[in-house]
């Protein structure tokens, strides 16, 4: 993969967020979902992309963040209408990020709990209006929590 495809391609992410730094999750996430859908380009070429442009110096990572090293000349939103080669990202290694999700078993339960006892209460509550509707005659008084009021019906 020639160095100008991967100046071009490692902008675009810069291009489409607005920013001029970005994470490199960002970027991977930006770079393959935003623009690489209809190329088919994947999280992992995205990521073999990052590490190839950081050992290249096309990007730099100051402090966690991705930004370009020198401003690019050839805006990369030419290469929209092109079929790309990515077959020169095949024996790149891709950039090693950090996925690992932290989960909280016992509060992931709590919290499962919870909402099928409210979804319990709300079809309890839905069935006990249905029966209530079923009980009553039109025009007849209805009595809920203290409040009192009568059915609409219709004069025609």
């Amino acid at each position: 993969m020639s160095l100008d495809a991967v100046e071009a391609l490692s902008k675009i992410p810069f291009i489409l967020s607005g920013k001029s730094k970005l994470t490199p999750k960002e970027w991977c996430f930006i770079l393959s979902f935003d623009w690489g859908l209809p190329f088919n380009f994947s999280p992992t070429r995205a990521l073999k992309l990052l590490k190839l442009a950081l050992d290249n110096g096309v990007l730099r990572m100051d402090g966690g963040l991705l930004s370009m090293a020198r401003d690019v000349d050839t805006p990369p939103l030419i290469f929209l209408g092109k079929k790309f080669d990515f077959s020169g990202l095949d024996e790149v290694e891709p950039y090693p990020l950090d996925f690992t999700v932290e989960v909280d078993r016992e509060r992931i339960r709590a919290l499962a709990q919870r909402e099928r006892e409210a979804a319990r209460e709300a079809a309890a509550k839905m069935q006990a209006g249905r029966k209530a509707k079923r009980s009553r005659k039109p025009g007849e008084a209805v009595e809920e929590e203290g409040k009192k009021g009568y059915r609409q019906t219709t004069l025609f």
